[in-house]
């Protein structure tokens, strides 16, 4: 019903009216398919293109966390496979009476080999040593080992018996430095070699969490995604911001993803919303570094440049509107002369010329008009001279007959 009080309306429309009715639906339609053209193709390049930054600043990232984790690994088998930390820890649980010079000479031997290894990004190298040693909370790098007995991660160290254990990023304290740093630290459980129930010591080789999180932050190109490293229990260990990894809700998407993340960039629902997320692992440890970016947010770019482009070809538009309703009135003004010219002869008043330039159609149709005017007007005189020679003869006829009945 609607498409037929459409074409009812424009059924009985003045040709000007259909001319820039069609023109502009013609333009609409075709400004539309531009843009909607345009609009796709920006949206495939802007996801493309953040795609290939993103995967390379994820790579770069997963670089530079595993150089961070090297140094570490390296710093706690050097200080594993030390002498002088194994001789000074036996000794202390074999001997009941020490002497005080020579444990001092094998502490300031740990101690410098600590300080040799303590570089870079590693902010702090701590032994656990057992209560009884003499120099047991001497300096930040050593420490109590009923200290860290304390902490639910000790029992984790347990089960991995000598093998490195990287921890939750958890908060030390520097007495002497008189401050606290949040690290993330790696965590060796040290036994003694002839009795492997009783433990020798455990080191801790610690790296800011901070560092960590900076260069996460640095890796990530966008405004809502979150770049983190998360490990095999689905804890944190750094992000490049806390508040938009709140916002993802990733707890609930690792949930819908259930570890099917197996190429590189993947798209994927959740709560009705879709997302872009990219897996890399970290050697050396069980840790995941992971992007995940909004889909809306690479829609919001492309519809950025979109309303550029729009509010780009609105001039475009308005001009060729303009254009189209001067032609179209031009063209209707010429059939509107040419039709009054044929009203004003049909009642008698044949004044005027008829355009017949230019020689278009209207042209045509003008010149056809002018030619069947002056052939009426041939019949008409024709008919006007036939008319007078059928009178002239009756009256001759009328004569010859009234002539002889005179005479």
């Amino acid at each position: 019903i609607m498409m037929k009080s459409c074409l009812k309306f424009f059924r009985d429309r003045s040709i000007k009216t259909k001319y820039v009715l069609v023109f502009m639906g013609i333009t609409l339609l075709s400004y539309a398919m531009i843009c909607v053209f345009v609009n796709m193709r920006l949206m495939s390049y802007e996801m493309k293109n953040l795609q290939y930054s993103m995967g390379l600043s994820l790579e770069q990232a997963q670089e530079f966390v595993q150089y961070e984790i090297s140094a570490a690994t390296y710093a706690s088998e050097a200080l594993y496979k030390n002498k002088n930390v194994y001789l000074a820890m036996e000794e202390s649980i074999k001997s009941e009476k020490t002497d005080l010079g020579e444990e001092y000479r094998k502490w300031n031997a740990m101690h410098e080999a600590i300080n040799a290894l303590q570089i870079g990004s590693i902010c702090n190298i701590r032994i656990f040593t057992q209560d009884n040693y003499t120099y047991a909370e001497a300096s930040d790098n050593f420490a109590k080992l009923s200290s860290i007995e304390e902490l639910p991660v000790y029992q984790n160290i347990l089960k991995h018996g000598e093998n490195a254990v990287w921890v939750t990023p958890h908060t030390i304290e520097l007495a002497h430095k008189k401050e606290e740093l949040k690290v993330i630290s790696l965590i060796r459980h040290i036994v003694w070699r002839d009795d492997y129930s009783k433990t020798l010591c455990v080191e801790q080789v610690s790296i800011p969490a901070k560092s960590i999180n900076q260069i996460l932050e640095k890796s990530n190109i966008t405004r809502e995604g979150c770049v983190f490293i998360i490990n095999q229990k689905k804890e944190i260990i750094g992000t490049s911001n806390q508040y938009a990894l709140e916002q993802l809700g990733w707890s609930n998407m690792e949930k819908s993803i259930n570890g099917k993340l197996q190429k590189k960039w993947q798209t994927i629902n959740m709560e009705e919303k879709k997302y872009m997320v990219n897996r890399l692992e970290v050697v050396h440890t069980d840790w995941s570094l992971i992007a995940v970016i909004p889909l809306k947010e690479i829609t919001s770019q492309s519809t950025q440049v979109y309303s550029i482009l729009v509010i780009g070809m609105l001039p475009i538009m308005i001009f060729s509107s303009v254009l189209i309703y001067v032609f179209a009135s031009g063209f209707s003004k010429r059939i509107m002369v040419l039709a009054g010219q044929m009203e004003s002869w049909r009642d008698g008043n044949a004044d005027g010329e008829v355009a017949v330039l230019p020689r278009d159609e209207i042209g045509k149709l003008g010149q056809n008009y002018l030619d069947m005017l002056k052939e009426l007007e041939a019949l008409i005189r024709q008919q006007y001279e036939n008319g007078k020679a059928i009178k002239n003869a009756e009256l001759k006829v009328l004569q010859a007959q009234i002539n002889p009945h005179f005479l």
